[in-house]
């Protein structure tokens, strides 16, 4: 939800650490299961639970919202934990749907050159909006804003030779673009 009302909307869905974080695949596989059935479990198992006192430390946004926000939430709708967690999952599929095709539509319109422009141009503007994120994140090592994508959307098919976007250049030459960080 953080996420969410942050803007960071590629990220909702929970943490996507790619393939590893420092060699380690982190697994959270108990995060789909209600706190209140976990603490059930816990305590007809005999065991206490254990609360990190970081969540109730309201100097951080995530413990704002678990101490302010979600209990006024959850009375007005009490099944909105249930219901977020299937928002997320759809999120988290149509994110990887997302990326399947924007690995199959970079297959045909970029290589090691760059984004081939007129190929690109040939796609709908859903999947070129796509292709050109999948594209940017391949070339920056990271997930771009979307007000660059929405920029280079705009921008690109008119622009004749270099768009400039914090310490990236988008430059153009002929029908191929590509992306570098100035020297």
């Amino acid at each position: 939800m953080r996420r969410a009302v942050r803007g960071r909307t590629s990220e909702v869905g929970g943490d996507d650490f790619g393939d590893d974080l420092v060699g380690l695949r982190p697994l959270r596989p108990l995060l789909d299961v209600p706190k209140a059935r976990l603490i059930a479990t816990l305590r007809a198992a005999g065991w206490d639970w254990v609360q990190d006192p970081s969540n109730a430390d309201t100097r951080f946004a995530r413990s704002r919202l678990r101490v302010s926000l979600w209990p006024v939430l959850e009375q007005a709708f009490p099944q909105a934990e249930s219901s977020l967690a299937l928002a997320a999952r759809h999120a988290q599929s149509a994110a990887a749907l997302a990326r399947e095709v924007a690995q199959d539509d970079l297959a045909r319109v970029a290589d090691a050159a760059g984004l081939h422009l007129p190929l690109w141009a040939a796609l709908g503007p859903a999947r070129q909006r796509n292709a050109l994120r999948g594209w940017l994140q391949q070339a920056l090592g990271q997930f771009p804003p979307y007000t660059l994508v929405d920029r280079l959307m705009a921008e690109l098919p008119a622009s004749r030779e270099l768009v400039n976007w914090n310490d990236v250049e988008a430059r153009r030459c002929s029908m191929v673009t590509w992306c570098e960080r100035p020297k």
